[in-house]
């Protein structure tokens, strides 16, 4: 190999206009190897599957979609980015209120359950590692209670992401523990899954772009199927998953 193709390949990287601290930051941040437990929830999942509503390739990308487009993006991936807003403007009344309410927002104790133990670990992992400033650790670790979309938006924040690869990285996450949920719960094969983040990943810009763009005063939590299907998986006589 030539010297000079060797130097072009090397430079190739950098001449992407890709910040790559920032790319390697919400890889991390996406990763199921971060330890927060999210493998071991499926957000009523498990119980549609059980109910026969679910069980096919084709019915698991329908219901993932409509999950992110109508549940998870103008409900917690808004929250994410209003969070974000208040975590960087040290907005923290702001940001205690809507921490407070989205709790509040949760239908069932097992998706409240959920949310606090998933924003409570990795609160435990940006404050144990200093992430961020001194005050805004002292306002993380001051909340009786951490929501997963605050304890996300703090790591973003702190770990220097801008708000669209925040969000970006927050529903890739959910849709990749949603298709792992499936290849458990029916299950499917790896392919299947494979098809399944090929078939749902164009549809996240769009999602995040929408959750970008909702008022603070326009986040929406309400999914009463969600909500149905969460609370009869409290008492399905076989549980894989917590959620």
């Amino acid at each position: 190999m030539s010297d000079r193709l060797c130097a072009l390949r090397i430079s190739d990287p950098m001449d992407t206009g890709i910040d790559l601290q920032q790319l390697i930051n919400a890889l991390y941040l996406s990763s199921p190897a971060l330890p927060i437990g999210a493998y071991s929830y499926s957000q009523g999942f498990a119980a549609a599957v059980d109910a026969n509503i679910v069980h096919s390739e084709m019915e698991v990308g329908e219901w993932i979609l409509a999950g992110l487009r109508e549940v998870v993006g103008p409900g917690e991936a808004a929250t994410v980015a209003w969070q974000y807003r208040f975590w960087t403007d040290k907005k923290f009344a702001e940001m205690q209120q809507l921490n407070a309410w989205l709790l509040t927002s949760r239908e069932t104790a097992e998706l409240r359950q959920e949310t606090e133990q998933m924003g409570w670990s990795l609160a435990r992992i940006a404050l144990s590692l200093n992430w961020a400033d001194e005050l805004s650790r002292q306002q993380l670790s001051s909340l009786a209670a951490v929501a997963f979309p605050t304890a996300f938006a703090f790591a973003a924040v702190a770990n220097g992401l801008p708000i669209g690869t925040t969000l970006a990285a927050f529903c890739f996450s959910w849709v990749e523990n949603q298709v792992s949920a499936a290849l458990r719960g029916i299950p499917l094969g790896q392919e299947s899954g494979q098809r399944l983040l090929q078939q749902i990943r164009p549809a996240i810009p769009k999602v995040v772009e929408k959750a970008i763009a909702v008022d603070r005063d326009e986040i929406v939590t309400f999914a009463p199927m969600l909500g149905i299907f969460s609370s009869r998986h409290e008492t399905q006589a076989f549980r894989m998953f917590r959620s």
